[in-house]
């Protein structure tokens, strides 16, 4: 969800910006201090058929038992991260990649493996400065290694064609894309993550059963011009649903930044502004991802204008403290399938058993353990999609993808729900609403998770 930079680029700054500081302090949830609503969006049929979380099998983790079978290759390609400090992007990421790996490999060797064949692991460090580097690390696991799956955790964000079509390699990704891309790949790729367009959708019905679009007054828009139509202009995309809240162009103003915003977003955002305060905008859906809604909060703070903002992981900044980190959002609405902390996460422990357990630190936080967190998320699953496999079968796209729409509920520790079903291999069926605390500093979490908007409800 950010605006046009190089390809080669978009994995990485997609992370970065889900990654920067934040926190959720789950000491001191409000049981739900939001205001709510009664109004709600109704779900057109997708091509995927969606499993129903609530009624779907949850899979147990695997028991102690050593794969014995012939050895699998797993590529695992993973970021530079030092190579993109040194070229200006501010990240904080843990470095043990590589370890982490390992660590995870050691315990799903000793539960079993995938199918009974132990994972031999073929570790790629990608320097995503570098133009080439995609194709040379794909080229290196597909044709080079010889693997027979491919664990990506944001390296190949947006364009994974090289491994799943060109090279028929299976893909387990954390950000699948958008929907046309994830129908036109499946069953080659699955991921926990929602698609732009369900997280368009997540932000509409979150915001809307937290009453956000009960305040009165006009709708500020600010749009990436990155996005496929579909995202906006679908059945599901967020004019739809805008109209079935009653809410019509003339009820919104919109402004849709050129796919460059390092090099426009400042002046859109300044007549964005200037729109907004002329229209007497009241609520503001952020829908870049980018230096817009930076520029917009911070010029209003100064000018007086500070209307109710709705951040989701649609433009990919609830998590992103940095890009509208000042009071200007002090209340805002957010809506986010993305866990926020660690803390009490019965799942995040076997992560941090597994790390500690290899002598790396524990996790801590999102800023720093985001990119561990979703190694373990992705190893875990794909043992415990293994497990339904037959022993010792040949591990196949077929294999895999019939197995993995068998799992219904997996392991996360990243991401409040992952359920495969029948047709189905992307997870991210459960989201969270939140709320911002300037003086902490951190959305704070209102009541319970729910079942994801995007979900079409029986």
């Amino acid at each position: 969800m950010n605006g046009k930079i190089p390809s080669f680029l978009v994995g990485t700054v997609c992370l970065a910006l889900l990654a920067s500081a934040c926190g959720s302090d789950d000491s001191d949830n409000p049981a739900d201090s939001s205001p709510k609503s009664t109004k709600s969006i109704t779900v057109a049929a997708s091509d995927v058929k969606v499993a129903d979380p609530a009624a779907a099998k949850t899979q147990p983790l695997p028991g102690e038992s050593e794969a014995t079978g012939t050895p699998i290759k797993i590529g695992f390609p993973y970021t530079d991260w030092e190579a993109l400090k040194q070229a200006g992007y501010p990240l904080a990421f843990r470095t043990d990649d590589e370890e982490q790996i390992d660590a995870l490999v050691d315990w799903a060797n000793a539960h079993g493996g995938i199918a009974g064949h132990p994972i031999d692991p073929v570790p790629v460090k990608v320097t995503t400065v570098d133009p080439n580097a995609l194709q040379a690390a794909c080229l290196k696991m597909t044709q080079e290694e010889k693997t027979a799956l491919v664990v990506d955790v944001g390296v190949f964000i947006g364009n994974p064609s090289c491994v799943v079509q060109q090279n028929n390699t299976p893909m387990l990704t954390t950000f699948p894309g958008s929907d046309s891309e994830y129908l036109k790949q499946f069953p080659k790729l699955s991921g926990g993550a929602a698609t732009l367009e369900q997280a368009a959708t997540d932000l509409i019905g979150g915001g809307a059963e937290m009453g956000f679009f009960d305040i009165p007054g006009k709708l500020g828009i600010l749009r990436n011009g990155c996005d496929p139509d579909s995202v906006w202009d679908g059945p599901n995309g967020v004019y739809a649903l805008l109209k079935q809240l009653g809410i019509t162009s003339d009820d919104y103003v919109e402004y849709k930044n050129a796919c460059d915003f390092a090099v426009t977003a400042g002046k859109t955002a300044t007549q964005a502004l200037l729109a907004f305060k002329a229209a007497n905008v009241t609520k503001v859906i952020a829908g870049t991802g980018s230096a817009m809604e930076k520029t917009v909060s911070a010029q209003g703070q100064r000018q007086g204008f500070q209307p109710a903002w709705l951040i989701g992981d649609f433009a990919s900044t609830i998590q992103n403290t940095t890009l509208l980190n000042n009071d200007n959002i002090d209340g805002a609405y957010g809506v986010s399938g993305t866990a926020l902390t660690y803390e009490g996460s019965e799942s995040a422990a076997l992560c941090d058993e597994i790390f500690t357990g290899a002598g790396l630190p524990a996790m801590k936080g999102i800023d720093v353990d985001l990119s561990a967190a979703y190694h373990c998320d992705a190893v875990v699953q794909m043992v415990q999609i293994g497990a339904l496999m037959d022993k010792d079968a040949e591990v196949t796209t077929e294999s895999y993808a019939e197995a993995a729409q068998k799992a219904g509920n997996l392991f996360s520790a990243q991401t409040y729900g992952v359920t495969y079903g029948e047709g189905d291999m992307l997870g991210a069926d459960k989201v969270g609403l939140f709320r911002y605390d300037a003086d902490k500093k951190a959305w704070k979490q209102q009541g319970e998770t729910i079942v994801a908007p995007h979900v079409p409800q029986s």
